[in-house]
């Protein structure tokens, strides 16, 4: 079902999917609705993603030190860090043009970077903060 589903897609064809099979909605579909009595959202998965929690990623080093803290705080592009168990957590304007620039400014400081990956937020993700937007005594 899924293949034949594909191929309509691939000819321009709209299909509509009612599933709450999150991943099979993100594999199959270009535009998700959220429902929750009424439309809660309507867009791509990648749009609602952003619109919602922005654009991520996340940092292993070494080893921890306030100076590395303090040489990413001071990138005009970082929007905030957090630090969660052994990594930091890094909101960026741009991490496709932001992270050369920013792993760079580390190594210079004397971090030894073991990983930087973009954090991506599953659609599931997505759909758990609208519905809880939605619900009474929500604060947006």
């Amino acid at each position: 079902m899924r293949e034949f589903i594909q191929d309509l897609r691939r000819q321009g064809r709209t299909i509509i999917l009612c599933t709450h099979n999150l991943d099979e909605a993100e594999r199959l579909s270009d535009r998700i609705v959220v429902l929750k009595t009424t439309v809660v959202a309507v867009d791509t998965p990648e749009a609602l993603r952003r619109k919602l929690f922005g654009r991520s990623v996340v940092l292993r080093l070494r080893r921890y030190d306030a100076e590395f803290l303090e040489t990413i705080e001071s990138l005009s592009f970082v929007k905030s860090v957090e630090q969660e168990n052994h990594r930091w957590i890094i909101r960026l304007e741009d991490p496709d043009a932001n992270c050369p620039e920013l792993v760079r400014r580390l190594v210079e400081a004397g971090a030894d970077v073991q990983s930087l990956l973009e954090d991506e937020q599953s659609l599931a993700d997505v759909y758990l903060k609208l519905v809880e937007e939605q619900s009474p005594g929500a604060t947006n």
